[in-house]
Order: structure tokens, then sequence, then C-alpha cells
């Protein structure tokens, strides 16, 4: 049995009101999404399709990336020697690499 328990006594008639309203959600008005700009489109004739974005825009999309120990490890201890998190230290590494490898 749960040794929680609630230190205050709870009014029945705000707990029914706050169980009756949980069920509806307030509805909050939505701007429509602004017109696409064709210029911003990705083309179908472009060879590089990355061109057509900013490379500082936020990020939107994640994966999920499995790493053996080493890989791990050493990742880790890069984070460890900059003082920062792996994502940051992977991201920094990801970035250095694309520049490399991606034509210009």
């Amino acid at each position: 049995m749960s040794k929680f328990r609630v230190a205050k006594s709870v009014d029945p008639a705000k707990l029914d009101a706050f169980v009756e309203g949980a069920g509806r959600p307030a509805v909050q008005a939505v701007a429509p999404a602004p017109a696409a700009n064709p210029a911003a489109a990705p083309r179908a004739d472009n060879e590089h399709p990355w061109e057509n974005f900013a490379p500082d825009a936020l990020p939107k999309t994640g994966i999920n990336l499995r790493l053996n120990d080493y890989e791990h490890q050493a990742l880790k201890w890069l984070a460890e020697r900059d003082d920062r998190s792996l994502q940051y230290t992977l991201k920094r590494l990801l970035k250095q690499a694309l520049e490399t490898e991606l034509p210009r």
C-alpha cells in the first residue's frame, strides 16, 4: 500500500469542478501558416539539395545514432575535455565533417 498522503483536505466541490474542466482543453486561435515561398522550396533539379536550407537554422529533426563502446567513450572524452554536452560535441564534429565532405 502506498504511503503517499495528502496533507491538506480537498474541497470536494473544487475537486469536481477541476475534474469536470479537465476533459475539455482550452481552444486557442492559431494563426494560419504563411504562404510557401517558391524561392525557398527545394528544387528537383538542384544537385545539392542542402543548399536550399540555412546552415544556422534551428534543428527540427532528430536521429537515433547507435555507437559502439569505443565511439561512445571517445565522444564522451572529447565532450568532457571541452566541458560540453555529448550532443553539442557530436554536432560540432558532424558540421566539421559535412563542411569537409560536401562539394561546394
